[in-house]
């Protein structure tokens, strides 16, 4: 008697699930908009912060005259200003079919 109460499963009331409800079309909205808004506002801030910072190592390498250090620089700090770019435009792009 004692061993059955043990292994017998929890009961649930009617209404109760186990699995959590899903999120309302609202509620994913907000998400999305502040997952835009986030990616938007610090994602072009650390590209750009990064980007002048490779600058400035590009430079660096130039006037030690590495020219292969500093081509590596540039590739990267062309990289970032290209991400730069498409983070500030990316919601904006996302927007447009949503």
């Amino acid at each position: 008697m004692i061993l059955s109460k043990r292994l017998s499963l929890p009961r649930f009331s009617d209404g109760d699930d186990m699995l959590p409800a899903l999120p309302t079309p609202e509620a994913i909205e907000d998400w999305m908009f502040s997952g835009l808004a986030i990616l938007q506002k610090y994602g072009v801030l650390l590209t750009l912060i990064l980007s002048l910072m490779f600058l400035i190592f590009n430079r660096l390498a130039k006037a030690k005259k590495n020219p292969q250090v500093a081509r590596f620089w540039s590739l990267l700090a062309w990289g970032m200003i290209f991400l730069t770019i498409l983070f500030s435009i990316l919601p904006y792009m996302i927007l447009h079919f949503y």
